[in-house]
């Protein structure tokens, strides 16, 4: 009897199809051990409050209590512009077919980002890698803890994964075949295809999380060092026109609501103004929205006057900064940690007000680590866990990078699209949260360094 060889197409199909489906039930058994108020909480709850307003033909507004602290609560329908409608939207888009339910929300929506370890794997492939390096690959994003419990909360950057993976795979096949074809003409359709889809997806991605708004120009700075100013910039440019047209719809439909020019939203101070106070209560600035809130007489941070006030914090912001730039750049290091410590992921916050920055920082051992894990052995792990294993991935995927930076001349998008969000992040505020939806970018970079240099 003659075994026949499964054929190359059946292998990654299984491979697929197996890393989905674990992916999808790692995820789901998250939902099911880690319950909690922060899959609910918080900016979720926001987002629901409008997918709700939307559904019900209200709009894209939010329900929410204007009235100055200590007087009467008086709740109005806002404007929802404090962020960019896309989550709020997917979110009704769902309702629209099911009804308000937050749990089936947060079913489909692990059904569609675990689709991220397919192009996991893709971008494996496409690197130049082995079947069963790929399947390392794919298997590590199906797999670590951090990220899994991260993509089944019913927050904006949850989504962002995905996006950040269908982005990186499109750039990547443009560049294959911007490096590969000498004649323009040749290689236009295909690169003009796949960089307008780049643009397109990485565009709904903005409307997510805002944090992308300056990527295109970051890589089209790194392409241009890297490859040659002439191999990338039609396809940064192509990318560009759809991505930076939607930002300036969603700007325009801000300015229609407030007469006010908002790109996507007006957080950024709060952000910034916030980020100083990261360590503890700092040179007049507060740490937690709920004691900013305190802070300025009003118990939400955007609503009511929100434009106004974050511009004011903004530039309080600025003027400290400039008065103690010492202080401000012993902060960009010290944040480093926070990237990898899931706030309210893995371990369960207390979703009950603070009273100092210290208490709000779950990330802290409240009565120091050997305190802690006396106290509470699992949950001090699980924090330990979650640091270790985050620090332990970014070693391993610079080493996978380090050692394959010549060899495999796509491995660029993967490295700069994670530099951009340390980059961005670090001069201004940390939280796991903002900085996870690159973790996936680094799963290929370290199955690399598996790999033999010569293989």
């Amino acid at each position: 009897m003659v075994i026949q060889p499964v054929s190359k197409w059946k292998m990654q199909t299984k491979h697929l199809v197996l890393c989905y489906v674990i992916a999808v039930l790692v995820r789901f058994s998250f939902i099911a051990v880690f319950p909690g108020i922060n899959y609910f909480g918080g900016i979720s709850e926001t987002c629901l409050n409008v997918a709700k307003n939307v559904v019900e033909g209200r709009g894209y507004v939010v329900f929410i209590n204007v009235a100055p602290l200590g007087q009467p609560d008086h709740y109005v329908y806002e404007p929802f512009i404090n962020k960019p409608i896309g989550y709020p939207t997917f979110l009704a888009a769902i309702f629209f077919i099911t009804g308000y339910s937050p749990v089936l929300a947060q079913i489909i929506q692990t059904l569609l980002v675990s689709i991220g370890v397919i192009f996991i794997y893709k971008i494996s492939l496409l690197l130049g890698l082995p079947e069963k390096i790929a399947l390392i690959a794919s298997l590590l994003g199906a797999l670590w803890p951090n990220h899994a419990r991260f993509e089944v909360t019913l927050l904006p950057e949850a989504m962002m994964p995905l996006v950040l993976l269908i982005t990186c795979y499109l750039i990547m096949k443009a560049l294959k075949m911007s490096l590969l074809n000498e004649d323009w003409d040749i290689a236009k359709k295909y690169i003009v295809k796949k960089s307008l889809l780049a643009g397109l997806v990485l565009g709904i991605g903005v409307l997510f999380r805002p944090d992308v708004v300056f990527l295109p120009i970051f890589l089209l700075f790194l392409f241009s060092i890297s490859y040659g100013f002439k191999k990338c910039y039609k396809i940064i440019l192509y990318a560009s026109i759809v991505f930076y047209s939607i930002i300036g719809l969603h700007t325009i439909r801000n300015y229609a609501l407030t007469n006010e020019i908002i790109p996507l939203g007006y957080s950024n101070g709060a952000v910034m103004w916030e980020g100083i106070s990261q360590f503890g209560d700092t040179l007049g600035t507060v740490y937690s929205d709920y004691r900013m809130a305190q802070h300025e007489g009003y118990p939400n941070i955007m609503y009511p006057n929100g434009i106004a006030r974050d511009r004011k914090r903004f530039s309080e912001a600025v003027e400290i900064i400039k008065e103690h730039p010492i202080f401000y750049l012993s902060l960009i290091p010290r944040r480093i940690p926070l990237l990898l410590v899931p706030r309210g992921i893995l371990v369960q916050d207390d979703p009950a007000p603070r009273v100092t920055d210290k208490e709000d920082f779950p990330q802290h051992f409240s009565t120091g680590f050997i305190g802690d894990l006396k106290q509470t052995p699992l949950r001090a792990l699980v924090k330990i866990f979650s640091a270790l294993s985050g620090v332990l991935l970014i070693i391993v995927a610079f080493a996978g990078f380090w050692k394959f930076r010549k060899k495999f001349k796509l491995i660029y998008p993967l490295a700069f699209m994670a530099l951009y969000f340390f980059l961005v992040l670090l001069p201004i505020n940390a939280e796991a949260r903002y900085f996870f939806p690159a973790v996936v970018l680094l799963f290929p970079l370290a199955a690399l360094a598996f790999v033999k240099p010569h293989s």
